[in-house]
């Protein structure tokens, strides 16, 4: 299978918290057995590229809400919540993670644990 590859924006957590990227300023890369979230080379010295196998995704689903969040979260089987940030693509991201056997869930969310501060079911609203 060929890797597919969606530019747009990202918010993970990483040892000092979570990281925010804005578009263009990351990428989703979906294989058949891996997702990868990582920051373009244009945010400098931040590492926090982020790889977990399709089977440690618990559930994906559309984002709702603010301007600034559309996109698609990414829920693990380990508790951390993953956001990719895309405004044209993101029904192409959740295509593309459902045929590599990651459960959509059909109801959009909004994203919750985007600020290091907020417990992780609290909404940003």
């Amino acid at each position: 299978m060929i890797a597919e590859r969606f530019v747009g924006g990202l918010n993970v957590p990483t040892k000092l918290g979570r990281l925010n990227a804005t578009w263009p300023l990351a990428a989703l890369t979906i294989d058949e057995h891996l997702v990868t979230l990582e920051p373009s080379v244009l945010c400098g010295v931040i590492r926090a590229r982020v790889s977990v196998a399709t089977t440690a995704i618990r559930v994906a689903y559309k984002l709702k809400g603010r301007m600034m969040t559309p996109g698609a979260g990414l829920d693990l089987t380990d508790g951390r919540t993953l956001y990719f940030w895309t405004w044209a693509n993101k029904d192409r991201v959740l295509e593309a993670l459902s045929r590599q056997g990651v459960r959509i869930d059909p109801l959009a969310r909004r994203a919750s644990a985007i600020w290091p501060w907020r417990s992780p079911g609290r909404s940003d609203s």
